[in-house]
């Protein structure tokens, strides 16, 4: 997260109140952040220019490969420590990444002239909706996985570090 997130409360900003439960008594005091689902929270920005393609194109390319190669490293880390067959769930979402990227889907938000976290986000979104409604319980579990996958490119994108 950085500053200029939108999402993120600054100081001198009005006064925000959250409520929730204590688990120890006393006030509490500091930094707080606010943790919300990268593929709901946001409302759509402004509509891009028709020359700012190709920069978000490229913004884009650029998280896929940052999700990847991080799914990757997951996946050697995982396969010393435990088994290939464990690593090899995280190379699956890896080509289900490459299947999001080469369907065109993105491509073709970002002719309708939004920036790139949006089109990312609505290409994500419409996928986890179309395997929650598949009857399969097994397929429908493929939702989260989709979503887990958006969230990923979406941090990448918005510059956060996808380990924290």
């Amino acid at each position: 997260m950085t500053e200029d997130d939108p999402s993120v409360i600054q100081p001198g900003r009005d006064p925000t109140t959250f409520t929730g439960a204590a688990i120890s008594p006393g006030v509490g005091m500091g930094p707080a952040w606010l943790v919300v689902d990268l593929l709901k929270a946001a409302p759509d920005p402004a509509a891009i220019a028709r020359d700012q393609i190709a920069g978000e194109w490229s913004r884009i390319l650029t998280s896929f490969e940052q999700t990847r190669r991080e799914l990757e490293e997951s996946a050697l880390r995982i396969e010393e420590q435990f088994d290939a067959a464990l690593a090899a769930i995280f190379r699956a979402h890896g080509m289900m990444l490459e299947g999001i990227l080469s369907s065109g889907e993105i491509e073709r938000e970002l002719a309708s002239l939004v920036g790139a976290e949006a089109a990312v986000r609505r290409v994500f979104r419409r996928l986890h909706e179309r395997f929650m409604a598949l009857k399969a319980p097994t397929l429908q579990q493929r939702a989260d996985d989709v979503a887990d996958l958006g969230r990923r490119v979406l941090r990448h994108l918005r510059g956060v570090d996808g380990s924290s």
